[in-house]
């Protein structure tokens, strides 16, 4: 259960309770996913990926909005023990856990390594997709006493934010797009100016990378909207933005695979346009829920075992629906199969989650 000192935090239950849904659906796209970039199917499916992108923001910006709690307690040996130890020992299983399952069900994901080898790798490598987001999480945590004592002073905490999403989102993403714009262009670069400034080693890059505060942005966001007091005509301007940036998210993801060919998860989370979806999805739910009493039980159960939806549901998805569906989506299963293997795959890993937790030594890693 979400609290914060004494009292729950309704809002935030429901955010992680079905943030996991929106990370199954983008996993079960990519999972899928029409091969032809030329085709009508790739940018439907690119569209639909790049509006569900939020979904790690939101889980960083819960963390956050919890663990920056000047009103919580908080001993630094105890937090160490049981939040940075717990994180670190999850992902280590985890790894060696999906490492085992693809050794067992897909050796030739094994690339001429022999299985010790593989599982070593796996640390590096060959780490499973989904389990990149445990690593910019323990990095938080790692840093949470710092960024309380940032969080804990309002103007300190604007500053922080405000640098944070100049180098860290807006300037390395207007160098990434500018990149893409010119490297397709007719002639290449136009000038040995631009081509200085898409140079993944420009000042601007360089910058971002030496603070290393991006995903810091959202963690530190989570808590500043949690207390900071909207009004009507701000909360406004934060949906226009967050529905532009749903938008541009959706229009843009397609292109950039189109004329780039990877985009990574910094590239598509440390956006502003993904930033501004969560912020709004986020400011929403917690006005919406303003004069909330409680939770259905549903949410609290789903809330609880978000974390094991989120480590288990690749299990189902990668390893046991390849065995009746192996094809790649279309235009018209899109619309059938998406919401069906999604809703399918979410009960399955939470299910498995909840039996996984009956478990005394599993649970701690679940």
């Amino acid at each position: 259960m979400v609290k914060t000192g004494m009292k729950r935090v309704l809002f935030l239950d429901f955010l992680r309770a079905c943030t996991p849904l929106a990370v199954v659906a983008l996993h079960v796209l990519g999972a899928f996913e029409p091969t032809n970039i030329n085709s009508i199917d790739f940018y439907v499916e690119k569209i639909i990926l790049g509006a569900l992108c939020f979904a790690v923001p939101i889980f960083l910006m819960i963390s956050g909005s919890l663990m920056l709690d000047p009103a919580k307690s908080f001993d630094y040996r105890k937090f160490f023990k049981k939040n940075v130890t717990r994180i670190f020992l999850i992902l280590v299983v985890w790894i060696l856990v999906f490492a085992c399952l693809q050794i067992f069900f897909k050796p030739n994901a094994l690339e001429g390594h022999n299985p010790l080898g593989f599982i070593i790798l796996s640390f590096s490598k060959y780490r499973f997709y989904h389990l990149w987001y445990l690593v910019p999480l323990l990095a938080l945590y790692l840093l949470t006493p710092v960024l309380r004592k940032v969080a804990a002073n309002e103007r300190l905490l604007e500053y922080v934010l405000m640098i944070g999403i100049v180098f860290g989102f807006a300037l390395p993403s207007a160098v990434f797009l500018l990149k893409v714009a010119f490297q397709n262009g007719i002639n290449g670069y136009p000038s040995s100016l631009i081509e200085t400034m898409v140079n993944h080693k420009n000042i601007v890059v360089q910058i971002g990378n030496f603070l290393g505060i991006g995903y810091a942005v959202y963690y530190l966001l989570g808590y500043y909207l949690r207390v900071k007091d909207f009004k009507p005509i701000e909360r406004k301007i934060i949906y226009i933005f967050g529905l532009v940036g749903l938008v541009v998210a959706g229009l843009l993801f397609p292109v950039m695979l189109r004329f780039n060919g990877e985009v990574t998860n910094e590239t598509v989370s440390l956006s502003p346009w993904i930033m501004a979806l969560a912020v709004a999805i986020f400011v929403f739910i917690k006005q919406r829920y303003a004069r909330r009493k409680s939770n259905p039980k549903i949410i609290n159960f789903m809330a609880k075992y978000s974390l094991g939806v989120y480590l288990t549901h690749p299990i189902i998805l990668n390893f046991i629906l390849p065995n009746f569906y192996d094809s790649e989506f279309h235009l018209y299963s899109m619309l059938l199969l998406i919401p069906l293997f999604t809703i399918g795959i979410y009960l399955a890993s939470l299910l498995l989650a909840w039996i996984l937790n009956k478990i005394p030594i599993v649970r701690r890693v679940v």
